[in-house]
């Protein structure tokens, strides 16, 4: 376990943090913690060519704006009891797949979309008012602006990823999943081919798997 001190002051960092240093060394002091993030870029999920053997270095290796997301990632799962693990897991794939799609229809905006899909069931998790939480614990506005629509790429993302999600389990099980209706129109929506967004879809579940069980 890790410190919640910890990462309350990590989350107040994380906003005016200019390099990965300054994290890491607040890193360092929280054994717990250190062990968490050794443990996550040393997974296969990175597939890293040599093992990461220092707070720092592995800080360096993710970059600040994948270190913000993992603390941020941490931080919701510290909040979320053992009656959420699914929600957290629908959030965990809405956000790897917003990261994808964005890559493909909004480049600039893969971060930003991350957290769109991260914080996009908050409300229903904690049970509080997704706008107003996300302002009391100073997320930026660019993603608090996909929710209310003043950003409409990132809303259109989070829509797409939002019954791309929701229909997973219905399209896996159909025998060819590639012609499903839906899907079609995601392509013709977006430009990217249905094979893709499928895959991507299923790479997004299997990733949320694979970091849940860290």
């Amino acid at each position: 376990p890790y410190l919640k001190t910890t990462l309350l002051r990590l989350m107040s960092m994380v906003h005016s943090a200019q390099s990965t240093k300054e994290i890491a060394e607040l890193i360092s002091y929280d054994v717990g913690l250190t062990a968490k993030l050794l443990r996550f870029v040393n997974s296969v999920y990175f597939s890293p060519m040599q093992d990461i053997k220092s707070v720092e270095q592995a800080c360096s290796m993710l970059g600040l704006k994948n270190l913000k997301n993992f603390i941020f990632l941490l931080a919701m799962n510290d909040y979320i009891s053992v009656e959420n693990a699914t929600l957290w897991k629908r959030s965990l794939v809405r956000a790897l797949l917003a990261k994808s799609i964005a890559e493909r229809i909004a480049p600039g905006f893969e971060d930003a979309a991350y957290l769109v899909g991260l914080f996009s069931l908050i409300d229903e998790i904690l049970g509080v008012d997704k706008v107003s939480f996300l302002r009391e614990i100073n997320v930026d506005k660019l993603i608090i602006d996909a929710y209310t629509g003043e950003n409409e790429r990132l809303k259109q993302i989070l829509d797409i990823v939002s019954q791309l999600e929701e229909r997973y389990s219905e399209m896996s099980a159909l025998e060819d999943a590639y012609n499903d209706p839906f899907l079609l129109k995601i392509e013709e929506l977006t430009g990217i081919y249905r094979f893709d967004l499928f895959r991507t879809l299923k790479d997004a579940h299997d990733k949320a798997n694979h970091i849940l069980n860290l």
